[in-house]
């Protein structure tokens, strides 16, 4: 007589009822406060921010009387134009259309006289052999270092003997003859970053240094020649 045997169930395993903690699910409760004082801070440190120049644009509508003192509001019961009206008037019978004008004319002459003698005198240091070339650009960056207070002096008693005070190219002529040593090292350090094969395949086309300064290199320029123009104009407009 042959005995068959059924098969016995797994006895089913316990499972854990406890809670598990997950750091990134947070109520949504939590996540509003925090979203809150995230905000009001931002919001607080933005005001701070700009409440100095609302108040300088808010003050340009006011009178004399209410700018100075304990009154910090930004509003006025008195607006009025008279101080831009007083504004143009200018300083010494000379107007503030004046003064800007001959800053433009000197910051975009100077943008102007810059880029052209610094990429020139960038070309000559950068990929023409010439005896001394390290000595002349050593000393070149060596004005770095120069005061421009010990040269001021020297440079007027020079430009009255010439007759030329009172008049732009004293504040020009600099510019176009490469006064400016930071700008002439920024463009050499960017040339000698550019592949020397452009300027050997140009002179077996038969180009010459005019020619490969003009058609390679400027093109090649633009992002050292567009930094140049910025920073010149900046500084040349805050004189």
């Amino acid at each position: 007589m042959t005995t068959m045997a059924t098969p016995t169930q797994p006895a089913p395993t316990k499972t854990s009822t406890a809670p598990v903690y997950n750091p990134k699910s947070e109520s949504g409760t939590a996540k509003r406060i925090k979203s809150t004082i995230f905000h009001v801070v931002a919001l607080a440190l933005v005001a701070m921010v700009l409440y100095p120049a609302l108040w300088m644009i808010a003050s340009s509508f006011k009178p004399n009387s209410e700018i100075g003192g304990a009154n910090t509001s930004l509003w006025s019961n008195n607006f009025s134009f008279d101080n831009f009206a007083t504004a143009m008037e200018g300083i010494g019978g000379v107007s503030t259309l004046t003064f800007f004008t001959n800053s433009l004319i000197l910051a975009v002459g100077a943008v102007v006289g810059t880029v052209l003698s610094a990429s020139i005198s960038a070309y000559a240091f950068a990929r023409i052999n010439f005896p001394g070339r390290g000595l002349f650009f050593g000393m070149m960056i060596a004005t770095l270092l120069l005061p421009f207070h010990v040269v001021i002096i020297p440079q007027y008693i020079v430009f009255q003997q010439l007759g030329l005070v009172d008049t732009y190219i004293p504040l020009l002529i600099g510019k176009f003859l490469a006064a400016d040593a930071f700008f002439v090292f920024l463009m050499v350090q960017f040339m000698r970053g550019l592949p020397a094969e452009l300027d050997e395949a140009a002179r077996i086309d038969g180009a010459g240094h005019v020619r490969i300064f003009g058609s390679i290199m400027l093109p090649l320029m633009k992002p050292a020649l567009i930094s140049t123009s910025i920073f010149s104009f900046i500084w040349s407009w805050n004189d």
